[in-house]
């Protein structure tokens, strides 16, 4: 159950400040109940998936390493990257090994600064800006990339120890068709009549890579274009990738030739579109109908599963079934590369966060930060970033490239809005890819979670008598939009309080449930009691729940949402990793504490993540401050098999297993 209000200090929704145990919003009655939540290993003999190596990789927009003086700081809400930025340089060490891919919004925009015979001119003058050549979302048509700057990004990636994926420019040769399209001054072109793409600048630009920069820096991937399913057909796409294919088998040795990695499009047009791409992909065009083997060694996605930019918005997005709603996306893109991926074809995650969603009114290029309008930067952000990496790997996922390493209101180190100390410190969810990188090893087990009822009694009713929670319905599926004898439909209402209040003034009613989402369509507003004396509330995104504890004797919080996943241990042999996950319901009279045991264990090492607000641009790691990767590598040591955590944080246990119990490990 969500207990129902947000503990809000008295400003302006505008900059509001919430105070948390951990990341959980103090409850008005708080308690010294423990949640008690037995934890084991799904698959013990052989993984349920194994992801790459390099699982914890970035995402990096063009936009962020183009020329200096080309667009002022704050143009697309992007600042430009220093790659010989020392902090930037030293906090890299602790995701060493990742890829980092870029590409993103100005992908199909980047004009290639190679002199030479396949070298072709931006042919639009007027690039400063929209206009007749230029649609406002590519301004400038052609973002030059000189030499100089490809050759430091790609001795960087050497430098840190991480992979170069690089998204190639798709639209070279259909810049008037596609100008034409967004600027509504002509339809989308049929397939028959696309122009066709044009590699010369491609060409040039891994021609003059191939000549000019020393074969360990060389990019490992190359990618074809993004987010363009609206305007490219999925088999258009695939004979372009075709195209790339061979001519990098022209360019490279065989020894060294890059991955190709495609079509990097976002939520539902990764799904039948996706399907249709890799069909695609490896279709017969011989007249004996063998398939083609694929140019493809990886099917690539975009993910933005939630709305909303602010602290609140995160923390209200991550109740009830919110918490899951990257995991169900993640699963139903899975489904479709098993379906129509030839066997060996991987599967990366390109660009994921919990929104796409700018802040509106916020900091840009530096200012000081505003801290409502930057809840992705924010330890609000860490139940999220935790659940999408386990809940991706536990998918099929091979590669997961958080968006954005630095440069905008998505970044994991602070450039676009600087970190609290300075240019370059990292925001909270970096710490957690850090600790994920050098706990969770590739081969994924998958996690078994049993809540027990604490021993403990109930704590008192408020003085209220109700107990309020937020994100879960008391109703939901067990009665119509008019609901029924035992859940009766209360009225339109437009708070949770006013529901509460018709149900107080309704005989034999003891619970309620609202929905208080304006957009939730027919069932928006509506209130529900309940006269049969249950309480037993399931998580729902928007709907707000209450019963009054002094006519329910069962009237209590449920336990709190828990998501934990299990590794084999990257550090230590036989050794497994687990990483977990839990949100408080924002209001009244939850657990503060939550007691993790994993049965057969002897000793565990703990990393728990907690900050002082949803609000804080910091986290402390067992108690500490995180100053430097080094502060990750010490977890504290417990005896036995169970760790007592606040609710609402985020963390990882190593857990020692008895030799047996997990061979996958040994």
């Amino acid at each position: 159950a969500v207990c129902a209000i947000l503990v809000v200090t008295g400003r302006a929704m505008g900059s509001f400040s919430m105070t948390i145990r951990g990341l959980a919003v103090v409850a008005v009655v708080t308690t010294t109940r423990a949640a008690h939540i037995d934890v084991t290993v799904a698959h013990r003999l052989t993984p349920m998936h194994t992801v790459a190596d390099y699982y914890i990789s970035f995402a990096l927009d063009n936009a962020f390493v183009r020329e200096p003086g080309v667009l002022p700081p704050d143009a697309t809400n992007s600042t430009r990257i220093d790659l010989a930025n020392p902090r930037l340089r030293s906090l890299m060490t602790a995701v060493t090994g990742g890829l980092l891919r870029v590409g993103g919004t100005y992908t199909d925009f980047v004009h290639y600064g190679v002199a030479g015979t396949n070298s072709t001119p931006c042919p639009y003058p007027n690039m400063t800006h929209p206009g007749a050549e230029c649609p406002g979302n590519s301004f400038p048509c052609c973002l030059p990339l000189g030499m100089d700057r490809w050759s430091e990004l790609l001795a960087f990636g050497q430098a840190i120890g991480v992979k170069i994926g690089f998204n190639l420019n798709l639209l070279h040769g259909r810049w008037p068709q596609y100008t034409a399209a967004v600027q509504k001054k002509a339809a989308v072109p049929p397939p028959e009549k696309l122009a066709p793409w044009d590699p010369s600048n491609a060409r040039a630009l891994l021609e003059w890579t191939v000549a000019h920069v020393p074969q360990e820096q060389w990019p490992a991937a190359l990618g074809l274009g993004n987010e363009l399913a609206w305007f490219i057909s999925p088999k258009t796409w695939a004979d372009d990738v075709r195209t790339l294919k061979s001519l990098v088998a022209e360019v490279f040795p065989p020894s060294h030739v890059p991955e190709i990695y495609a079509p990097c499009n976002a939520n539902g047009d990764s799904v039948k579109w996706g399907g249709e791409f890799l069909d695609a992909c490896h279709a017969s065009s011989a007249e004996d109908g063998a398939a083609e083997e694929s140019p493809l060694a990886a099917f690539t996605f975009h993910g933005y599963q939630h709305s909303g930019a602010t602290v609140e918005d995160v923390v209200r997005g991550l109740q009830g079934a919110g918490l899951d709603a990257s995991k169900v996306f993640f699963e139903s893109i899975a489904a479709v590369h098993a379906a129509h991926a030839p066997a060996g074809t991987k599967l990366w995650i390109t660009e994921t966060a919990f929104s796409a969603s700018a802040p509106a009114n916020a900091a840009h290029g530096g200012e000081a930060p505003d801290v409502p309008a930057a809840g992705m930067l924010r330890a609000a952000d860490l139940p999220w970033m935790l659940t999408a990496l386990g809940s991706a790997a536990e998918a099929g996922v091979d590669v997961f490239c958080k968006e954005t390493l630095a440069g905008d209101w998505l970044e994991t180190i602070g450039l676009w809005q600087p970190g609290p100390f300075a240019e370059y410190t990292a925001h909270p969810d970096f710490w957690v890819t850090g600790l994920w990188s050098q706990l969770m090893g590739p081969r994924v087990l998958g996690a078994n979670t049993t809540d027990h009822v604490s021993p403990e009694p109930a704590p008192p009713p408020p003085p209220s008598g109700w107990i309020v929670d937020q994100g879960v319905s008391n109703s939901y599926n067990q009665c119509g939009i008019n609901g029924s004898a035992t859940i009766p439909y209360l009225g339109m209402v437009d708070s949770a309080a006013s529901c509460q209040a018709l149900c107080a003034s309704t005989p034999d009613c003891t619970s309620f449930s609202w929905d208080s989402n304006p957009n939730g369509g027919a069932w928006s507003k509506r209130c529900f009691g309940r006269v049969d004396g249950v309480w037993d509330p399931v998580e729902v995104v928007d709907v707000v729940s209450g019963c009054d504890a002094a006519k329910l004797a069962t009237c209590r919080p449920p336990p709190p949402p828990v998501r934990v996943f299990a590794h084999c241990s990257r550090r230590h042999p036989g050794t497994v990793a687990f990483a977990f996950a839990s949100v408080t319901p924002a209001g009244s009279g939850g657990d503060s504490t939550m007691a993790l045991q994993f049965p057969g264990a002897t000793n565990l090492t703990v990393f728990t993540l907690t900050a002082t607000d949803v609000a804080a641009d910091w986290v402390l790691l067992n108690g500490k401050n995180i100053t430097s990767p080094s502060d990750l590598e010490n977890g504290a040591a417990v005896n036995g098999d169970t760790v007592t955590v606040p609710v609402g944080a985020v963390g990882f246990v190593e857990a020692q297993l008895p030799d047996a119990s997990v061979p996958v490990c040994g």
